[in-house]
C-alpha cells in the first residue's frame, strides 16, 4: 500500500516551509539595512599627507588612517637607515592668507615604538614674504631623531612668538614618515642629484672645450687639463670656505656647509694662473682660451642650484616667476639662477666666436677679464631679485668697477 499523509501533517509542513522562507527574508532584509564596517570606513573622510607625494596614495579610497609612506625596502634604501645622524622631512601645504605674508607652522612627531618609551620631537618653523593669497609648502627638517616610521602632524598657528596664546587656524595635516639619512633629508621640489651632475658635466665641458681650443692654438693641452683638473677640486673646497666665512659658520660643518661659485672661481683660476705660469704657459692666453668653456660650463651647471634649491630668488606672483624651494618654503620665484645660467651661455657664445674668428684684442688675457666683468656685473643687477639680495652700496661699487673695466678694455681696442 502507498504511504498517505494527514492533514495536521501537511499542515506542519506548510508551516515548516514558510518560517524557513521568513527568515531567509529577514536576513537578506538585514544585511542591506545594516552595512559591514568595511563599508562605513569608505564614507568617512581623509586628512591630507604632511608630504605631498609625488603619486598618489596607494591606500585604499577613504580610509580614515593617515597616510603612510612606504617603509625603506632591501638594498641601498635599507643602507640609508643604518647612516648617523637620522632624519626626516616634513611638509605643511597651503595657501597664504589675504592678511598677512608671514607664516608659522607648528610640527609634532611621535615615534611609532610600541612597548617603548615614546619619543617626541615638536619645532615651529616661521617663514617670511609669502605673496598673498598664493599656493605654498613649507617643509621643516628634522635631525637627529631616531631610526624608524614616525607619526608627524603640522598645523599654522598664530602667535609663533608666545607659546601660551598659540590656536589653531585650521586641521592639523598628517602623514606617517621613514627616517633615512640626514644629509639626504629635503622637502618637495628640491632634487639633491642634480646639484653634482650638472656641476660636475659643467666643468668636464669646461675642460674639454678649453683642451680643444690649446690644440688648436697649438699649445700643450695636456698640461693645461692636468693643471685645471687640480684646478676644480680645489676650486670645489675654495667654494665651500667662501660659504662658511660668508655666513660665518665653523670649519666644522665643512661637510654639510653649501658651496659659493665666487669661491669655486677664485681658488680655481688662481691654480690655473700658478700652474700656467709654472709650465711656460703665457697667461693671457691659456686664460682667453679657458674662457668659452668656463661660462659655457656655467650655463651647464648654475641650473642645479635652481633644483636644489640654493640661491633662491625672491616669492613672487608674476606670470615670469616659477614653482621653486629654497629648501624651507617652496613657491612661485623668480628664477634668478637660470638668468644667471643664460647670461652664461650668452656670454660663452660671444667669447668662443672672438676666439674662433681670431678678433685682434688690445692684450692677452683681455677676452677673459671683459667676460669675468661683464658676468659679474650681471650677477650685480641680479641681487635685488634673490632672497639675500647683498647689500647696496657693495653692489653699486662692483657694477661701477665691471663698467670701468669693460669700457677701458673697448677704448684700448679702439686706438689699436
Amino acid at each position: 500500500m502507498g504511504a498517505s499523509t494527514t492533514p495536521n501533517d501537511a499542515r506542519s509542513q506548510g508551516r515548516s516551509a514558510a518560517e524557513e522562507l521568513a527568515a531567509a527574508a529577514a536576513a537578506a532584509y538585514l544585511s542591506k539595512a545594516v552595512p559591514a564596517p568595511a563599508i562605513a570606513e569608505e564614507s568617512a573622510p581623509t586628512k591630507r599627507p604632511v608630504a605631498e607625494p609625488t603619486a598618489p596614495p596607494s591606500s585604499e579610497a577613504g580610509s580614515t588612517a593617515a597616510p603612510e609612506s612606504a617603509a625603506p625596502g632591501g638594498g641601498c634604501a635599507e643602507a640609508f637607515t643604518q647612516i648617523e645622524p637620522q632624519g626626516l622631512a616634513a611638509t605643511y601645504w597651503g595657501e597664504a592668507p589675504d592678511s598677512t605674508s608671514d607664516l608659522s607652522i607648528l610640527f609634532r612627531g611621535t615615534r611609532n615604538s610600541p612597548g617603548s618609551d615614546p619619543q617626541q620631537f615638536e619645532r615651529i618653523t616661521h617663514v617670511k614674504g609669502v605673496p598673498v593669497g598664493s599656493r605654498f609648502a613649507v617643509t621643516a627638517r628634522i635631525r637627529g631623531i631616531a631610526t624608524g616610521s614616525w607619526a608627524v602632524s603640522a598645523e599654522r598657528i598664530e602667535t609663533p612668538d608666545d607659546t601660551a596664546g598659540q590656536f589653531d587656524v585650521e586641521d592639523p595635516q598628517t602623514a606617517t614618515l621613514w627616517t633615512t639619512a640626514a644629509p639626504l633629508v629635503h622637502g618637495p621640489d628640491v632634487r639633491l642629484w642634480t646639484w653634482p651632475l650638472l656641476v660636475g658635466s659643467g666643468a668636464v665641458f669646461a675642460i674639454v672645450m678649453q683642451s680643444l681650443l690649446l690644440t688648436r692654438a697649438n699649445e700643450n693641452a695636456t698640461v693645461a687639463v692636468l693643471v685645471s683638473i687640480l684646478g676644480c677640486l680645489l676650486g670645489y673646497v675654495g667654494a665651500k670656505l667662501w660659504y662658511l666665512a660668508l655666513h660665518r659658520q665653523s670649519l666644522r660643518r665643512f661637510v654639510s656647509a653649501g658651496a659659493c661659485i665666487q669661491g669655486f672661481l677664485v681658488v680655481s683660476l688662481a691654480v690655473l694662473v700658478i700652474g700656467g705660469a709654472a709650465s711656460g704657459f703665457g697667461i693671457g692666453l691659456l686664460l682667453d682660451m679657458t674662457t668659452p668653456g668656463l661660462f659655457l660650463g656655467i650655463a651647464i651647471g648654475r641650473p642645479g642650484c635652481f633644483l636644489t634649491g640654493c640661491c633662491s630668488g625672491r616669492p613672487t606672483v608674476s606670470r615670469w616667476g616659477m614653482w621653486a624651494s629654497d629648501r624651507t618654503l617652496a613657491v612661485r620665484r623668480i628664477p634668478v639662477q637660470l638668468i644667471e645660467a643664460f647670461a652664461g651661455l650668452i656670454i660663452g657664445l660671444a667669447t668662443l666666436s672672438i676666439v674662433l674668428s681670431g678678433v685682434e684684442m688690445p692684450y692677452n688675457g683681455a677676452i677673459f677679464v671683459v667676460a669675468v666683468a661683464t658676468y659679474t656685473w650681471v650677477r650685480q643687477l641680479l641681487f635685488p631679485y634673490r632672497a639675500d639680495p647683498h647689500t647696496r652700496r657693495g653692489r653699486l661699487l662692483t657694477s661701477a668697477a665691471c663698467g670701468t673695466i669693460v669700457v677701458a678694455t673697448i677704448l684700448m681696442s679702439a686706438f689699436i
